[in-house]
């Protein structure tokens, strides 16, 4: 994935999000972002966004990794990866309540609270992203830390018919 592919990935799990907040009676706005000029990556943190979404007065982080997961049990590691460490460190100076993590097929949302953001841990991994190739810090939570909330199908298919979610994201067999 490159920095672009990524940044629409993001806006896309946004829009989604806010969707699902406001179906459930929130007050959700998508906070303006900005993208770093493909040209020229090295200012991409000049472009930093103060957060995804507004629910509320509560300023919330949106993540959208390639893992899927339906639940706690079905997650493939020990612990999440929640956002880069020093990203963390800045979003919960700014205000950040919470992080929102979709699941890739979009069966699950897990919720870290920054309440629990003395229970991070620092963990040094590899990032094969095309633009990145290097080790990155990254802050990571254990699973307990963790709320799952299913999404509903329905809601699914919803998001699909208004346009919500985009077809292509769909796969041959239905899936997303």
């Amino acid at each position: 994935m490159t920095y672009q592919s990524r940044s629409q990935r993001g806006e896309a799990a946004t829009a989604f999000l806010r969707w699902l907040a406001d179906t459930a009676g929130h007050d959700a706005q998508v906070l303006p972002h900005v993208q770093c000029p493909e040209r020229f990556p090295a200012l991409r943190f000049v472009f930093m966004d103060r957060g995804d979404l507004l629910v509320g007065k509560h300023m919330i982080q949106v993540k959208w990794p390639t893992i899927a997961w339906r639940d706690r049990g079905s997650f493939p590691h020990e612990a999440m990866i929640i956002d880069e460490w020093h990203k963390a460190q800045r979003s919960a100076s700014q205000g950040c309540v919470a992080y929102w993590i979709l699941s890739a097929d979009l069966t699950c949302v897990c919720v870290f609270r920054m309440t629990d953001q003395r229970k991070l841990y620092k963990q040094k991994l590899f990032n094969s992203n095309q633009d990145h190739q290097r080790h990155i810090e990254y802050a990571m939570s254990p699973l307990d830390c963790l709320e799952w909330i299913p999404i509903d199908r329905e809601l699914l298919s919803l998001a699909l018919q208004f346009g919500i979610i985009n077809p292509a994201w769909v796969t041959a067999d239905g899936r997303f």
